[in-house]
């Protein structure tokens, strides 16, 4: 694990030593699975389920995903400094009652709303591949369908991200843990 580290470390340093970037700002478009609202919802309903020895359940449960808004600015070949706008939608039917006189108890939703400023650091930029590491921290609205809101931390440690295709035009993939999701597809535009 040391060793890992030691090496992006090394990359990240290394990088500014690089070709320039051939564009300054970036505005991204993605879509991300597996993430902390979504496991904290599943893991919320499992102990629902637990606590009420089953006489409350969530069927029919979807975890669309999250959509995400980025802008990115780069002071220099290495660091780039921007922020995301991130929405997750959780739905599933609620049903109240042991299995022998269960009772639909209508929909359960919950969605977030994260604005996050982040960091971006490049470990190398060529002209049709680059890889980088983001963090982002930020806050969260927490919507629910009663109208319940309140307002959360939010984060993201997105450590191995790469982008590919043309100078100004790239699609990418971001592996990390947060508000974005472990796994993060997406297109971004540069310029």
């Amino acid at each position: 694990m040391k060793r890992i580290i030691a090496a992006l470390l090394l990359s990240v340093l290394l990088a500014g030593s690089l070709p320039a970037r051939e564009r300054d700002n970036e505005f991204a478009l993605a879509y991300s699975q597996f993430t902390v609202p979504q496991a904290v919802y599943v893991i919320g309903s499992v102990f629902g389920i637990a606590f009420s020895l089953g006489n409350f359940t969530l069927e029919k449960m979807a975890l669309p995903g999250a959509l995400s808004l980025e802008y990115t600015h780069y002071v220099n070949d290495t660091f780039g400094f921007g922020g995301s706008l991130t929405g997750d939608l959780m739905t599933a039917d609620k049903y109240t009652g042991k299995e022998e006189n269960k009772k639909y108890d209508g929909k359960f939703r919950m969605g977030f709303l994260s604005v996050m400023p982040h960091v971006k650091a490049s470990w190398f930029d060529n002209p049709h591949f680059g890889m980088y590491s983001k963090v982002a921290v930020g806050a969260a609205g927490v919507f629910q369908k009663d109208g319940e809101s309140s307002i959360t931390w939010a984060a993201q440690l997105s450590p191995v991200c790469m982008d590919f295709g043309g100078s100004d035009l790239r699609g990418y993939l971001e592996l990390g843990v947060g508000m974005q999701g472990i796994v993060t597809l997406g297109i971004k535009k540069m310029f």
